[in-house]
């Protein structure tokens, strides 16, 4: 009878490394350290770009064009938010004023034109 060896403890180790790496150079949101000349402390400032593009915003200024705009008047700006680097894009979660069956709103900001707009994100399903 063989005896099978699973996995070699190499094996192991260049898999974590790996996946590591994914997780690492996969994050949707791009963080930047940025020293504050005035004070000399560290703050955490997000960026987001359109792969492939030099184009960026940060999410602070992503936040005043939709404060704004379009997605102000429909309702409150929630603090969950995130990068599209496909689209170049922020979307920022938004609780609607009157609310839409089956959606889900967001506020997306455009890096290239500071424009924003809401996406709904409806499932098309309704409820009997």
């Amino acid at each position: 009878m063989k005896k099978e060896k699973l996995l070699r403890p190499k094996t192991v180790w260049v898999g974590l490394c790996v996946l590591g790496l994914v997780l690492t150079l996969g994050a949707c949101t791009k963080k930047e350290e940025a020293q504050d000349q005035t004070s000399g402390s560290d703050t955490t400032v997000e960026n987001c770009a359109k792969t492939g593009s030099q184009t960026s915003m940060s999410y602070d200024e992503a936040k005043k064009i939709a404060s704004e705009g379009e997605c102000a008047k429909e309702g409150t700006l929630k603090s969950t938010h995130q990068c599209n680097e496909n689209s170049g894009t922020w979307w920022i979660d938004l609780e609607a004023t009157q609310a839409k069956e089956g959606c889900n709103p967001a506020c997306v900001v455009d890096a290239e034109s500071k424009s924003s707009e809401i996406n709904w994100r409806c499932t098309g399903l309704l409820s009997e």
